[in-house]
Order: C-alpha cells, then sequence, then structure tokens
C-alpha cells in the first residue's frame, strides 16, 4: 500500500514539476517552489515558511502567484510618469527666487509661449531659451526616479526609452498662474504611458528669470561685497 501511495505521488510530483517547467522555465524562484511542494505531495512535512508561497499543487494557480509577486506590472507605470511631474514642480525645488513653475512660467510668459516640453532623459527644454540653470538642475535629476520605479516594479532600467513633459501655457488673462502639464513615457516596445492632464502652478511673485544674479545668486552677494570695495577702496 505505502509503495502505491509513493508511486502515485512520484507521478503527481513528475506532472506538476513538468507542467512548471513549461510555465516558469528553469529560474532559482522554480527550484525553490519544487523543493517545498515536493516533502508536502507525499505527506512529508513542507519547507514553506509563513506567507512564502502559498500551499497550492495547481500549476496554473502557481503560475497566477507567480506572475502577481514576480512579474512586471505595467499598470504602475502610469504612475512613474505622474510621480516625476510632481517631483520636478514640487515644494522642496525652491531655487532663489521661486519654485519650479514659476521659473518655468515666468519664463515662457516673457517668451510669449503656448507650449513648450521637457526631455526628461537630456534634462533639456524646446525651446532652448527655456534651458536656465535652475530648471536644468533639477530636471536632471528625473531619470534617477524613474530607474528607481522602474526597479521597484520588476522593470530593467532601459525599458523606458523616452521620457517627456509637454507643458501648455493657458492665455494669461484667464488663467494667470496656471500650467498644465502632460507627462508621456514611451517603452522599448513602442507602448506609451500617459496619466492625463497635471495642473501645476506659478505662484511667487514676479522675478526675472533671465537675470544672471536670480539665477547664479551667489554672484548677487560678490556683487555687492565688490561695490562696497569699491565703494570704500
Amino acid at each position: 500500500m505505502g509503495h502505491d501511495v509513493a508511486a502515485t505521488s512520484a507521478v503527481h510530483i513528475q506532472a506538476l514539476v513538468s507542467a512548471d517547467v513549461i510555465l516558469f522555465g528553469s529560474s532559482s524562484k522554480l527550484r525553490l517552489l519544487v523543493i517545498n511542494l515536493v516533502p508536502r505531495a507525499i505527506g512529508m512535512p513542507g519547507r514553506i515558511a509563513v506567507g512564502q508561497i502559498p500551499s497550492c499543487t495547481k500549476p496554473r494557480t502557481l503560475y497566477a502567484t507567480f506572475r502577481q509577486t514576480t512579474m512586471p506590472r505595467r499598470n504602475n507605470l502610469n504612475g512613474i510618469a505622474h510621480n516625476i511631474t510632481k517631483s520636478f514642480f514640487g515644494s522642496e525645488r525652491y531655487y532663489s527666487c521661486g519654485y519650479m513653475g514659476d521659473w518655468l512660467l515666468k519664463a515662457a510668459r516673457l517668451l510669449n509661449l503656448k507650449t513648450a516640453s521637457l526631455n526628461v532623459f537630456d534634462a533639456t527644454f524646446n525651446p532652448s531659451e527655456l534651458n536656465l540653470h535652475p530648471l536644468t538642475l533639477n530636471a536632471k535629476t528625473l531619470k534617477q526616479i524613474i530607474d528607481k520605479e522602474l526597479i521597484n516594479n520588476g522593470f530593467d532600467t532601459d525599458f523606458i526609452v523616452e521620457a517627456k513633459i509637454e507643458f501648455e501655457f493657458p492665455d494669461p488673462n484667464i488663467c494667470r498662474t496656471t500650467i498644465y502639464c502632460f507627462p508621456i513615457l514611451t517603452d522599448k516596445e513602442g507602448r506609451q504611458y500617459k496619466p492625463g492632464r497635471i495642473v501645476e502652478e506659478g505662484l511667487e511673485k514676479d522675478f526675472d528669470p533671465f537675470d544672471e544674479l536670480n539665477i547664479y545668486p551667489t554672484k548677487r552677494s560678490t556683487s555687492i561685497i565688490d561695490k562696497i570695495k569699491k565703494l570704500f577702496g
């Protein structure tokens, strides 16, 4: 009787392993799965830790669990596009006279722009007149956010091949402080991720975003010291 049970279990195990090999390939996760499940199939205590892998002997269910816990999650990529936009306009990115929304909006108004865009990977703006030091300095860190979130969601860092944010500047007589942002990520398969319109604002008091002393505030203090030296020199 014991021999028959062992033989039946062996056949069951072989079928399970074969099916899982077809589904999973020869990954280390498969080897862990088989090591844990084989003892259970023949009535011995398993090596499964609590919360590690559910007690299940159906390959399809195992595969579904494997996908849910280890496979890349595409649905989250819209969130990455949203997050880099909110980060760029975040309150932690104050520079000299204002936040990034202030620098971008005031420069766009002086240039009479209705639209503009940011190439996130290159940290460059179009038109090039917007490539002001405060804006490009903060744009350079956005690629790092993308890389980190790709890894957290199970993707390689080269999965996204293009990232940009398109900007629209409404009629200042209607929406004086508003910026409409449209972030877009494109993956290596050509699929795009668009979280939709994000509304940001520039609320600080007016300043000249093209003034060298605003762009490089350290020169401002040097300039004052030079004036004092000249005054008493």
